[in-house]
């Protein structure tokens, strides 16, 4: 079920925004749940150009930690026909099918939140090419608070979401009828929320759209720093090593990747390990990516300019600190606070401890660890 709600401001962004569009009908609604319906459902949506999908999945079990999470659903919405398929992955133990529109590298793949649901997929043997996460485009544009597809339904459509079946079982056979049409219209909202940004927003779409002809990270970058761009959050002991004696120049090979990537995300991993580093000929090209177009990056350049403790980048952290975004907002406010500080220290200007330190050794007779001693029972007898 949708409703509409008033125009009035959905959170934290205090940009423009374009006008909504009118919701889109309800289409024609398929459940899947046996081979032949699969293998017609899989060959009609390979000629699409656009399928959005969402997953429905249950976690493993808390006793469990190895356990993978349990497929239950996948809902795919056609962009060239008004078909929604909504497949029962518990009844179709072969899901195969499925494979030839997920892999075709011409269509594109719309999810919002694409990360666990592309693992659970994948765990049940389905590879996706050609993907673009809109909550990736939604947050760049407006901001972390507002990048749900409730809060986006919102400003695209006018229309507020009713969430009431969210935390269902999706377990449960057979599905009501209000739990398949709540597991359908997931996936035709996020399709509408795709029309409504690609309409208005298309160079953003480019910039976040993960197509398997793009170069990847380690043909453009320096090896270590395309480990970095790929989701490594620590740097090895070797690497800090070589930089020491003179064998790398991390600070140049951060420059000559921002002057080489366009991908928003990987813009900013650039710029987190160059301030992780304290490299501070990288900080005139933070400030240049200050006035970059999408929030992502202008709030990791903030973020590195503060830790850089670059002073000369004060005005234009101050007038960041009235960006439309939030996240950048807060990250100018948050640079603004660090630049003054003294110079970070240690190796690369921090700690050289990149695991925690021992705690330091406390007393037996400290008054805390007494006060415990009293509430424990004795162990005599």
């Amino acid at each position: 079920m949708t409703t509409r709600k008033t125009n009035d401001d959905v959170g934290d962004y205090r940009g423009t925004s374009p006008p909504p569009n009118q919701p889109p009908p309800v289409g024609e609604r398929h459940f899947i749940e046996r081979p032949a319906d699969l293998a017609a459902a899989a060959h009609a949506l390979a000629q699409s150009p656009m399928l959005a999908i969402d997953v429905e999945f249950v976690s493993g079990r808390p006793s469990d930690a190895h356990a993978p999470p349990r497929l239950a659903l996948i809902q795919i919405a056609d962009g060239a026909s008004p078909h929604c398929y909504v497949i029962d992955c518990l009844r179709l133990v072969d899901l195969t099918p499925l494979a030839a529109p997920f892999e075709q590298p011409d269509s594109v793949k719309i999810f919002h939140g694409v990360g666990s649901d592309l693992r659970v997929l994948a765990a049940r043997g389905l590879a996706v090419q050609h993907t673009l996460d809109i909550e990736a485009v939604s947050r760049t544009l407006f901001g972390s608070r507002e990048s749900g597809l409730q809060a986006m339904l919102h400003r695209a459509c006018g229309i507020w979401l009713d969430k009431s079946l969210q935390r269902s079982d999706w377990m449960q056979r057979p599905l009501s009828t209000a739990m398949f049409a709540y597991a359908a219209r997931d996936a035709e909202m996020t399709l509408a929320l795709a029309h409504w940004l690609n309409e208005h927003y298309r160079w953003a779409m480019d910039l976040y759209e993960d197509d398997p002809a793009d170069p990847p990270p380690e043909e453009l970058v320096a090896p270590w720093l395309a480990t970095f761009i790929q989701g490594e959050r620590t740097f090895p002991a070797e690497l800090l090593d070589a930089v020491e004696q003179g064998a790398l120049e991390p600070g140049q090979d951060c420059i000559a990747a921002l002057d080489v990537l366009r991908k928003p995300t990987w813009r900013a991993r650039v710029l987190r390990a160059a301030a992780d580093l304290t490299l501070i000929p990288v900080a005139p090209h933070a400030l240049t990516s200050l006035a970059a177009r999408t929030g992502e990056e202008r709030a990791a350049a903030a973020r590195a300019l503060g830790r850089l403790r670059a002073t000369h980048a004060r005005a234009a952290l101050t007038e960041a600190a009235n960006d439309p975004v939030f996240d950048v907002r807060r990250a100018a406010v948050t640079a603004l606070e660090q630049i003054d500080l003294p110079p970070r220290i240690g190796r690369f200007g921090r700690t050289d401890a990149y695991a925690p330190e021992p705690a330091a050794e406390i007393p037996d007779d400290s008054p805390w660890k007494a006060k415990l001693r009293d509430l424990l029972p004795d162990d005599e007898g």
